[in-house]
């Protein structure tokens, strides 16, 4: 199961990276890209357009992602101070134990 999670990006990345380079050679054309009710109106590439789509999408999906797993960083983080003071207690306890045992 393991195996598969690292071989499915293998599988599905490179032909994603072939279809996005044939797309941004088949579509080098300019097209006008217009704001509606802003006066805004300028001539870029299709796949130009179409690359920021996507990258604003992955910016503005990874950060909704990143604010909602805050609570698990944290629980993470709680557990992690939790258990090192635990391992702290448990290491003081087995130094002190040889010393009980002498006397």
């Amino acid at each position: 199961m393991r195996s598969l999670r690292r071989l499915i990006p293998w599988i599905i990345l490179p032909p994603a990276t072939i279809a996005l380079i044939a797309f941004a050679i088949a579509n080098r054309t300019a097209v006008v890209v217009s704001f509606d009710p802003l006066p805004i109106e300028r001539e870029w590439r299709l796949y130009a357009i179409v690359f920021v789509a996507i990258g604003l999408g992955m910016l503005i999906g990874g950060t909704a992602t990143w604010f909602a797993q805050g609570k698990w960083r944290r629980l993470a983080r709680e557990r992690r101070r939790a258990h090192d003071a635990l391992q702290r207690e448990l290491a003081a306890g087995r130094a002190a134990l040889p010393a009980a045992k002498a006397q």
